[in-house]
Parts: structure tokens; sequence; C-alpha cells
């Protein structure tokens, strides 16, 4: 897992996924409400949404084989837990249509996203999103990185 401000988006240059931290910065998303953009067949897409955010209890843990996801905060905040896939127990065997595999386990790493942050979850991060903080919702952008263009 990487979790970074936008703004220190230049430490990853060397990365493949800098032009998604570029495309990021350079882009005010104002446009699309709960839309999904298909920006490279199969390689990248990216969706705004706007998730009502919900307590620990009534989370899940996910995980995804592939693609990388990159969740970035427009408004708001929202906790997200993280976790090895190691550390849990598999609750769904893997959707191989849907690309996404369930867990069950607790939150060891919940971390804050903020406006203007991102966490980048790789294949091996199962991730809890849409946890409530203060607020009851936040605007974010989840981005769908195929790991073959991008690790």
């Amino acid at each position: 897992m990487i979790l970074d401000h936008i703004n220190n988006k230049d430490i990853y240059k060397d990365m493949k996924f800098y032009s998604v931290l570029n495309f990021i910065a350079s882009h005010s998303f104002n446009e699309q409400i709960d839309d999904k953009i298909i920006m490279k067949k199969n390689i990248l897409s990216y969706a705004i949404n706007t998730p009502t955010l919900k307590n620990k209890a009534d989370g899940f843990w996910e995980s995804h084989k592939k693609y990388i996801d990159i969740h970035y905060i427009l408004e708001g905040e929202e906790i997200i837990g993280y976790n090895s896939i190691n550390k849990l127990v598999i609750n769904k065997e893997y959707n191989a249509e849907k690309d996404f595999i369930t867990y069950l386990g607790e939150i060891e790493n919940p971390v804050l996203l903020s406006k203007g942050m991102f966490a980048l979850f790789h294949v091996n991060d199962a991730h809890m999103p849409n946890i409530k903080h203060q607020s009851d919702t936040c605007k974010k952008v989840v981005f769908k990185l195929n790991v073959t263009e991008y690790l």
C-alpha cells in the first residue's frame, strides 16, 4: 500500500502509475459525478462516487487480482482499513468476472484519507473502503489499473 498526498506525486516519477498521479493533479473531476470512464480499454478506468460511509462493523475486506486500486479523496474524509491478504480469512472465493475476493478479519491498520490524499492498493493488499470518520459521505474517485500494465 502507498498512502500519500497528491502534492507529493513527483516522488513516484519513476513508477509506472506516475501518469495516473499526473492525471489526478491536472484534472478537476467536477464535470463527472457518479460516473465511470474508461481511459484505455482494460488498462485503466475510474469511477467518481459519493458513497454513504458506514461503521467499521458494517464494512468488508476486499482485494483484486487483475487490478490495482487508487482511491483519491476529492471532498471530505474516509477511513480505509488496510491489511495483507495473508492475515485474513477468505469469505467469498475469487470472482473472476468482477475481479473481487472478500475476507473476514479485524481492522488492524486503519488509514484516514482527507481531501487531496490517495491510497494505492496492490493485489496483495486487502482494503476495507467507505468507513465513516466524522461525516456520512465523501466524494472520491477510484482508479482501476491493470496489473499487467502498471507493475
